[in-house]
Protein backbone atom coordinates (compact mmCIF):
# COMPACT_ATOMS: atom_id res chain seq x y z
CA UNK A 1 0.00 0.00 0.00
CA UNK A 2 2.71 2.15 1.13
CA UNK A 3 4.61 1.89 -2.69
CA UNK A 4 1.27 2.16 -4.70
CA UNK A 5 0.46 5.41 -3.11
CA UNK A 6 4.25 6.52 -3.40
CA UNK A 7 4.13 6.17 -6.93
CA UNK A 8 0.49 7.26 -7.61
CA UNK A 9 1.77 10.56 -5.44
CA UNK A 10 5.12 10.52 -7.83
CA UNK A 11 3.26 10.61 -10.82
CA UNK A 12 0.91 12.91 -9.74
CA UNK A 13 3.23 15.30 -9.10
CA UNK A 14 5.37 15.06 -11.88
CA UNK A 15 2.11 15.56 -13.99
CA UNK A 16 1.47 19.16 -11.69
CA UNK A 17 4.85 19.78 -12.30
CA UNK A 18 5.31 19.70 -16.01
CA UNK A 19 2.08 20.82 -16.86
CA UNK A 20 1.97 23.73 -19.68
CA UNK A 21 0.29 24.68 -22.30
CA UNK A 22 2.95 22.96 -24.58
CA UNK A 23 2.77 19.90 -23.20
CA UNK A 24 2.66 16.88 -25.44
CA UNK A 25 1.52 13.53 -25.23
CA UNK A 26 4.71 11.38 -24.92
CA UNK A 27 5.31 14.25 -21.93
CA UNK A 28 2.35 13.36 -20.32
CA UNK A 29 2.64 9.21 -20.66
CA UNK A 30 4.98 8.47 -18.44
CA UNK A 31 3.67 9.99 -15.07
CA UNK A 32 0.42 8.70 -15.92
CA UNK A 33 1.88 5.18 -16.14
CA UNK A 34 3.84 5.65 -13.17
CA UNK A 35 0.61 7.47 -10.50
CA UNK A 36 -1.56 3.97 -12.73
CA UNK A 37 1.02 1.66 -11.23
CA UNK A 38 1.26 2.94 -7.97
CA UNK A 39 -2.92 3.27 -7.51
CA UNK A 40 -3.54 -0.18 -9.48
CA UNK A 41 -1.18 -1.46 -6.51
CA UNK A 42 -2.54 0.29 -3.59
CA UNK A 43 -6.56 -0.75 -4.16
CA UNK A 44 -6.41 -4.20 -4.32
CA UNK A 45 -2.75 -3.76 -1.04
CA UNK A 46 -6.22 -2.22 0.89
CA UNK A 47 -8.51 -4.36 0.28
CA UNK A 48 -6.57 -7.80 0.97
CA UNK A 49 -5.63 -5.33 4.29
CA UNK A 50 -9.10 -4.68 5.42
CA UNK A 51 -10.45 -8.57 4.32
CA UNK A 52 -7.59 -10.04 5.77
CA UNK A 53 -7.87 -8.59 8.94
CA UNK A 54 -11.35 -10.25 10.10
CA UNK A 55 -13.08 -13.40 10.53
CA UNK A 56 -15.14 -15.05 7.53
CA UNK A 57 -18.37 -14.03 9.54
CA UNK A 58 -17.32 -10.69 9.69
CA UNK A 59 -16.13 -10.45 6.00
CA UNK A 60 -18.68 -9.27 4.38
CA UNK A 61 -19.63 -6.22 6.62
CA UNK A 62 -15.37 -5.40 6.27
CA UNK A 63 -15.47 -5.38 2.41
CA UNK A 64 -18.92 -3.07 2.73
CA UNK A 65 -17.33 -0.57 4.78
CA UNK A 66 -14.06 -0.94 3.00
CA UNK A 67 -16.17 -0.40 -0.29
CA UNK A 68 -18.28 2.73 0.82
CA UNK A 69 -14.80 3.82 2.59
CA UNK A 70 -13.58 4.01 -0.91
CA UNK A 71 -16.50 5.43 -2.64
CA UNK A 72 -16.33 8.49 -0.21
CA UNK A 73 -12.71 9.03 -0.12
CA UNK A 74 -13.28 8.91 -3.96
CA UNK A 75 -15.97 11.72 -3.55
CA UNK A 76 -13.97 13.71 -1.33
CA UNK A 77 -10.88 14.23 -3.68
CA UNK A 78 -12.80 15.44 -6.52
CA UNK A 79 -14.96 17.92 -4.49
CA UNK A 80 -11.17 18.79 -3.22
CA UNK A 81 -9.66 19.08 -6.64
CA UNK A 82 -12.71 20.58 -8.06
CA UNK A 83 -12.99 23.17 -5.74
CA UNK A 84 -8.54 24.10 -5.94
CA UNK A 85 -9.58 23.87 -9.84
CA UNK A 86 -12.26 26.38 -9.38
CA UNK A 87 -10.57 28.78 -6.52
CA UNK A 88 -7.28 28.87 -9.08
CA UNK A 89 -8.43 28.10 -12.58
CA UNK A 90 -10.98 28.64 -14.81
CA UNK A 91 -12.23 27.44 -18.79
CA UNK A 92 -11.95 30.92 -20.43
CA UNK A 93 -8.60 29.88 -22.03
CA UNK A 94 -5.40 27.51 -21.77
CA UNK A 95 -3.67 29.48 -19.15
CA UNK A 96 -6.59 29.80 -17.31
CA UNK A 97 -6.90 25.87 -17.20
CA UNK A 98 -3.36 24.89 -16.47
CA UNK A 99 -3.42 27.66 -13.45
CA UNK A 100 -6.19 25.62 -11.78
CA UNK A 101 -5.31 21.92 -13.66
CA UNK A 102 -1.61 21.80 -11.67
CA UNK A 103 -2.71 22.90 -8.21
CA UNK A 104 -5.47 20.55 -7.75
CA UNK A 105 -3.58 17.83 -9.15
CA UNK A 106 -0.73 18.96 -7.11
CA UNK A 107 -3.42 18.65 -3.73
CA UNK A 108 -4.51 15.08 -4.95
CA UNK A 109 -0.34 13.95 -5.12
CA UNK A 110 -0.54 15.50 -1.74
CA UNK A 111 -3.62 13.25 -0.52
CA UNK A 112 -1.15 10.18 -1.74
CA UNK A 113 1.20 11.19 0.62
CA UNK A 114 -0.84 11.27 3.60
CA UNK A 115 -2.17 7.95 2.36
CA UNK A 116 1.33 6.64 2.39
CA UNK A 117 2.19 8.27 5.59
CA UNK A 118 -0.74 6.65 7.47
CA UNK A 119 -0.31 2.99 5.55
CA UNK A 120 3.08 3.30 7.42
CA UNK A 121 1.06 3.37 10.56
CA UNK A 122 -0.87 0.49 9.95
CA UNK A 123 0.23 -2.70 11.58
CA UNK A 124 1.99 -5.37 9.48
CA UNK A 125 0.88 -8.67 8.11
CA UNK A 126 -0.33 -11.52 11.48
CA UNK A 127 1.17 -15.07 10.64
CA UNK A 128 -1.83 -17.10 11.21
CA UNK A 129 -2.14 -21.01 11.33
CA UNK A 130 -2.33 -21.20 7.42
CA UNK A 131 0.68 -18.90 6.66
CA UNK A 132 3.42 -19.64 9.47
CA UNK A 133 6.60 -21.72 8.23
CA UNK A 134 6.05 -25.75 8.27
CA UNK A 135 6.88 -27.14 12.00
CA UNK A 136 6.24 -23.97 13.75
CA UNK A 137 4.37 -24.54 16.49
CA UNK A 138 1.36 -22.59 17.52
CA UNK A 139 1.42 -21.33 21.17
CA UNK A 140 -1.29 -22.73 23.07
CA UNK A 141 -4.49 -20.56 24.82
CA UNK A 142 -4.24 -20.84 28.69
CA UNK A 143 -0.63 -22.15 28.61
CA UNK A 144 1.57 -21.76 31.11
CA UNK A 145 -0.03 -22.14 34.85
CA UNK A 146 -1.46 -24.89 36.83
Amino acid sequence: MVAGLSLQALGMGWIALIADSGLTYSEFLLPSIVAGVGVSMAIPSAQNSVIGSFSLEEVGKAAGANSMMRELGGVFGVAVAAAVFAGAGSYTSPGGFLNGFAPAVAVLAGFSVLGALVALALPGRRRTAETAPVGAVPALEGAGGG
